[in-house]
């Protein structure tokens, strides 16, 4: 254990939350860099402009903004767009999981 993280068990809702650590620097500009540990709310509702934990085409699991429009899902890093560009879902041809949202952030672990 590196450390440890209180919940307020009111903010638990009946959700389940798991911590990732980051290994990339796609969310830098929403001040979630390299080594970071994000607390994920599983299983959320998920609204245009949230910060998310997904799995889609041939990547690993990556946090990105989410956008939806009408069937068309953009997963936009806040990072270097040259080294982390946009990926763009069509749900009616690809498959995309959203494991949960980013509910907090915290830095250099």
């Amino acid at each position: 254990i590196t450390d440890t993280v209180f919940i307020d068990r009111d903010k638990l809702r009946g959700y389940d939350y798991i911590g990732l650590k980051i290994k990339d620097n796609s969310m830098m500009e929403a001040r979630i860099c390299s080594g970071d540990i994000v607390i994920v709310q599983l299983e959320a509702p998920i609204d245009n402009g949230d910060i998310v934990v997904a799995v889609c085409k041939n990547y690993d699991a990556i946090v990105r903004e989410y956008i939806r429009e009408k069937s068309k899902i953009t997963l936009r890093s806040a990072g270097d767009k040259k080294l982390y560009p946009d990926i763009v879902i069509d749900e009616k041809t690809e498959r995309l999981v959203i494991i949960g949202k980013v509910t907090s952030a915290m830095v250099n672990f």
